[in-house]
């Protein structure tokens, strides 16, 4: 009998679709928002977040003015395609390097441990 793979991208649509207070800041549930104060002073603008889920640290990072675009491959309310884009953080990013700071938080241990190299290489440049 052969073992159906799990979409990632599908199940954490589904997770943010079902449960609207999944990764919300004002519910408390955002670790790279709860966490901001103790990174924040480390970070240079432009910054990459890296599997941004719905885009509350992308938000919470502009307005600390820092310029901040967003990557997931989940869909969100605030998906636009420019601050907030949907897409695989584990290929390669074209724009890569016009961001100074990236960020990752909450991320890795979600991800296909096939698919890992990738979204470390992104977080490399």
């Amino acid at each position: 009998m052969s073992e159906k793979r799990v979409d990632t991208a599908e199940c954490y649509q589904k997770v943010y679709d079902q449960n609207p207070r999944y990764g919300c800041a004002a519910t408390g549930s955002c670790p790279a928002v709860r966490l901001l104060p103790l990174y924040l002073e480390w970070l240079l603008s432009p910054v990459l977040d890296l599997g941004c889920g719905n885009g509350d640290t992308v938000d919470a990072l502009e307005c600390q003015g820092f310029g901040a675009v967003g990557i997931d491959f989940i869909r969100s309310a605030k998906t636009d395609g420019t601050r907030i884009r949907t897409g695989d953080i584990t290929k390669p990013i074209d724009n890569i390097r016009e961001f100074r700071s990236g960020l990752c938080i909450d991320v890795l241990e979600h991800v296909d441990p096939a698919n890992e190299d990738g979204l470390l290489r992104n977080l490399a440049h």
